[in-house]
């Protein structure tokens, strides 16, 4: 295992040196003080299955089957791949890894939405049941939140919220989301109203410029990104 964990943060080196390197965005690795974000591959299967079959496990786009994570993995693998008008990529799917362990515990992700004029993409994630309740899924969010800032450019982000979804509505308050417009969307149930929530790249500074314990890695400087000006 210490030979595994070895070789998983040689790989993570190159980010590591981020103020010297250009990162490619069809490959994002990001390093966090626990964490490691990377590109889901096809030897991921087996680990999603067995995270997201569990009965305390939740999620929108699963119901304990395998077809279900075949088709996520699926996603994640085609937006490694894809290009929008600008030559560059519209979404990432990303595997959260636990960096002590070498283990996959969850995702996270920043998938582009067109909900509010301005705010163009929303930050999702799942963990483990086993993994939840020690901050993982807050500290890759918020790596994604700043990966999205700082080498995408993005001005903030939207998430939509049921209006009777009172933890997820009292989280994403704690997070600086304002609640900004009501839409609906279609559901396998039919059409659902959902609350669509704000939060500006502004508000997202000032929340994290203190975090204790720190949720980004101090030597933290985000590069230039390939093909970015």
């Amino acid at each position: 295992m210490k030979d595994f964990i070895k070789k998983i943060k040689t790989v993570f080196n190159s980010f590591a040196s981020a103020s010297r390197k250009k990162i490619d965005l069809q490959n994002v690795q990001i390093e966090t003080p626990r964490l490691f974000i990377r590109e889901f591959c096809a030897q991921d299967l087996g680990r999603l299955v067995e995270m997201t079959s569990k009965p305390k496990f939740k999620y929108y786009c699963f119901d304990g089957s395998e077809d279900k994570v075949r088709a996520f993995l699926q996603k994640s693998l085609e937006t490694q791949k894809e290009k929008n008008a600008n030559g560059k990529r519209d979404n990432y799917l990303l595997a959260v890894v636990e960096k002590e362990s070498g283990i996959l515990i969850g995702h996270v992700s920043i998938e582009r939405v067109n909900l509010l004029p301005g705010f163009t993409h929303e930050i999702n994630f799942f963990v483990d049941p086993a993994y939840q309740s020690k901050g993982y899924g807050r500290e890759a969010a918020v790596n994604i939140q700043f990966f999205g800032i700082e080498a995408l450019g993005m001005a903030g982000y939207s998430v939509t919220i049921h209006p009777h979804n009172v933890p997820s509505l009292r989280v994403a308050t704690k997070e600086g989301y304002i609640v900004s417009a009501l839409t609906t969307l279609k559901t396998e149930n039919g059409e659902e109203p959902r609350l669509v929530l704000a939060l500006d790249k502004a508000e997202i500074y000032k929340r994290h410029a203190n975090d204790n314990p720190p949720m980004i890695l101090p030597e933290r400087q985000w590069p230039k990104i390939v093909g970015l000006k």
